[in-house]
């Protein structure tokens, strides 16, 4: 693991806490909480840049980190409906602190959305999600999610340049363990 000292977006160095770590341990000791058969929903420190307002897990695995928790999360699991509870719940957790600490905004698009679960919370028709995958489309709740490449899809009538208020990417980045690479 590693510990962000320098923003990654602007290299400021001052931070903000806004949400304590729910796991602590090794990262081999992250391992049944990832993929669809994960035990549960984790998270680590959730930190705010003070500069550009860039937001992100802190300390960070790294990307030998998690070659080895991939290699060692669950396969299968009998608690399928326990980590849909889990999931809605986080999704519901996250929708509220968006509506409290955004404030109003109109169009939102939720990056890497997975199946949805943070749109069906959210419950509104001005949601778009985008997740990586065969090109398609997709209804969750009132929101419509296109799957696909995204520089496919950038730019095009869904996705126009300066249509989002808000851009949400919950557990993403953390899966970019070099992100000041990309």
């Amino acid at each position: 693991m590693r510990s962000i000292t320098e923003c990654l977006v602007c290299s400021g160095a001052s931070f903000m806490t806004l949400i304590e770590s729910t796991f602590s341990g090794a990262p081999l000791d992250a391992a049944p909480f990832f993929l669809s058969n994960r035990h549960g929903v984790v998270h680590g420190q959730i930190q705010r840049c003070q500069t550009c307002g860039f937001t992100f897990t802190n300390p960070q695995f790294l990307a030998d980190d998690y070659n080895e928790i991939y290699k060692n999360a669950p396969k299968s699991s009998d608690s399928e409906a326990s980590l849909r509870e889990a999931d809605a719940q986080r999704s519901r957790r996250l929708a509220k602190i968006v509506r409290n600490d955004i404030g109003k905004f109109d169009r939102f698009l939720d990056f890497g959305c997975g199946s949805g679960g943070f749109l069906l919370a959210m419950d509104d028709p001005a949601g778009v999600g985008f997740e990586l995958g065969e090109p398609g489309v997709f209804s969750v709740g009132p929101s419509q999610v296109t799957t696909g490449r995204f520089l496919d899809v950038a730019g095009t009538d869904r996705f126009e340049k300066g249509s989002f208020d808000l851009i949400t990417s919950f557990y993403v980045f953390e899966h970019l363990p070099d992100l000041d690479k990309y």
